[in-house]
C-alpha cells in the first residue's frame, strides 16, 4: 500500500508594509536627511499617478521590472528628467526599506533596485537649443526695475477687507521680487527669508544672514562634513529700503514675506511660495530673464564692467570657495562666510547702484553703455585694484557701509551718493566678452 505523505504548511511570508507606507516613512527621512526642497521633490514623484497602483502592494512584493516599465513609461510621455528623478528616488526608497534596522518590519533586500534607471536621454541637435545661457543687459535690467517699480493706484477707502488684503499681497510680491533683483540671491532664500535674520547697521544700511538651509553650497559642504556658517550678503541703502517697506507690511509674522494659506491641509501658514517670484517675472513684457538670470547679471554683465573676477562676485554669489577681503584664500573652518569684507561691501554697493542707475528713466549712457547721468558722477580716470589691498586700509571706494546714506524706495537717487561708475576704469577684453556666463 502506498504511503502517503502529508503536506507540510508554508512558512508564512516575512512581514512587509504598502508601498504608500513605506513612502510616508521614508518622507519623514528624508525631511531629517536632506534639504526642505529635495524631499519635496523626491515624495512628490514618489506618489505620482504613476504609481497609484502600487500603493496597497506589500513593498517586498514589488520587483525591479515592474518598476522599470514604470519609469519607462513616464519617460515616454516625454518627462524624461522626472523619470531620471524617479529612478534615483526609488533607488533611494528600496536602500532604506532594505536598512538592517528595516528589514524586519519591511521584508525587502536592497539589492532589489540596483542598477535601476531611467531610459537614456532623446538626442537633441544643435539647434534645437539655445546655445549660451540668457545674461540680462543694462536695458533689461532697467525694464525690469521700472515694471517693479510701476506705480500702482491706491486703493479707494470703500475698498473692503478682500481687496486690501489682495492688494497686500500684490505689494509683498513686488518687493520680493525686488529684493531678489538688488540681492541677486536665490529665489528660495529671498521667498523664505526670516525677519530675525535682517540686521540694521545704521545709516540706512543692514546685513542678511542667510541660513545653511536655504543656501545650495552650504549644503553640498555639509554632505561632505565641512562646516558651514551663515552667507552674510551686505544690504546698501537700496535693498535695507525694501526690507523695512517688507517688515511693515509683514506685521507679527516671523517671516518678511508671509504666505497667505498654507501649503497642505492642516499645515501652519509658512512663507511666501518661491513660484509666485518666477510668475511675477514672466508677467513682465518684453522681459526674457528669469530670477536666476539675474545672478548672470551680477556675475558676468556688472563682474566686467567692472573690472571684477569671478571669485570677487563669488562673495555675494555664494559659490563655493571664496576669497576674503585682503584676497587671501581661506577655509569654511576659519572663514565660515560669517563676517562681511570691505570688497562684498564695495561689489553690493556698486551693483544697487547699477540697478538704480538702470531704472532711472532720467539716466543717460555713455559710448560704452555704462550708466551716467545728472545723478552720477563718471571716473574713468580712477583705477581701482580691490585684489592688490593686502593691508588694513579701505580700498578707495564706497565699500563703507557707514559711509552710505539713506535712500528712497521709489524716488530719485541721492546726489551725494558716489557711483559704481566709479569703478569701470576698464574695457571688457575680446576675452571677457566670449567667457562663460557666471551664474
Amino acid at each position: 500500500m502506498p504511503t502517503i505523505r502529508s503536506r507540510e504548511p508554508r512558512p508564512a511570508p516575512p512581514p512587509s508594509i504598502p508601498y504608500k507606507t513605506a513612502v510616508a516613512l521614508y518622507s519623514a527621512e528624508l525631511k531629517r536627511t536632506r534639504r526642505e526642497r529635495t524631499a519635496e521633490d523626491y515624495t512628490s514623484i514618489l506618489r505620482r499617478r504613476d504609481f497609484a497602483k502600487l500603493s496597497e502592494r506589500p513593498v517586498r512584493e514589488i520587483r525591479r521590472m515592474e518598476i522599470a516599465s514604470i519609469i519607462a513609461a513616464i519617460h515616454a510621455k516625454g518627462h524624461e528628467r522626472q523619470a531620471e528623478t524617479a529612478a534615483v528616488a526609488l533607488k533611494g526608497l528600496w536602500k532604506f526599506l532594505g536598512r538592517d534596522d528595516m528589514r524586519t518590519k519591511t521584508g525587502v533586500a536592497v539589492e532589489e533596485m540596483k542598477g535601476l534607471s531611467a531610459p537614456e536621454r532623446s538626442l537633441v541637435e544643435d539647434e534645437d537649443v539655445d546655445q549660451s545661457l540668457h545674461v540680462p543687459k543694462r536695458d533689461e535690467i532697467g525694464k525690469i526695475i521700472r515694471w517693479l517699480r510701476r506705480s500702482i493706484a491706491p486703493l479707494p477707502e470703500s475698498a473692503g477687507k478682500r481687496e486690501r488684503a489682495a492688494a497686500a499681497v500684490v505689494e509683498r510680491d513686488r518687493l520680493a521680487a525686488m529684493l531678489l533683483v538688488y540681492t541677486v540671491q536665490r529665489r528660495r532664500a529671498v521667498a523664505r527669508a526670516v525677519r530675525s535674520d535682517f540686521e540694521n547697521i545704521g545709516n540706512g544700511t543692514g546685513l542678511w544672514r542667510i541660513r545653511p538651509a536655504h543656501r545650495k553650497s552650504a549644503s553640498l559642504a555639509a554632505r561632505r562634513g565641512h562646516d558651514v556658517g551663515v552667507h552674510v550678503v551686505p544690504l546698501p541703502p537700496s535693498a535695507w529700503a525694501i526690507v523695512e517697506r517688507a517688515m511693515k507690511l509683514a506685521g507679527d509674522s516671523r517671516y518678511l514675506f508671509p504666505g497667505v494659506r498654507s501649503r497642505r491641509h492642516g499645515a501652519a501658514v509658512t512663507s511666501m511660495s518661491e513660484y509666485t517670484i518666477s510668475h511675477l517675472f514672466e508677467e513682465i513684457e518684453g522681459c526674457e530673464a528669469s530670477p536666476h538670470d539675474m545672478r548672470r547679471a551680477l556675475g558676468t554683465t556688472y563682474r566686467i564692467a567692472a573690472g571684477y573676477t569671478v571669485g570677487d562676485v563669488g562673495l555675494i554669489l555664494d559659490h563655493g570657495k571664496r576669497e576674503d577681503m585682503d584676497g587671501e584664500d581661506v577655509t569654511a573652518d576659519h572663514y565660515a562666510f560669517s563676517v562681511v569684507g570691505k570688497k562684498a561691501w564695495a561689489i553690493m554697493t556698486g551693483w544697487c547702484d547699477f540697478v538704480d542707475a538702470a531704472g532711472d528713466p532720467d539716466a543717460r549712457s555713455d559710448p560704452d553703455g555704462f550708466p551716467i547721468g545728472p545723478h552720477l558722477t563718471i571716473r574713468r580716470s580712477t583705477k581701482i585694484d580691490l585684489r592688490s589691498s593686502r593691508n588694513n586700509s579701505a580700498p578707495p571706494c564706497r565699500a563703507q557701509p557707514s559711509e552710505a546714506p539713506g535712500h528712497s524706495l521709489d524716488g530719485p537717487l541721492n546726489k551725494t551718493r558716489r557711483s559704481a561708475s566709479a569703478l569701470f576704469d576698464r574695457q571688457p577684453s575680446d576675452r571677457d566678452l566670449d567667457a562663460e556666463p557666471t551664474e
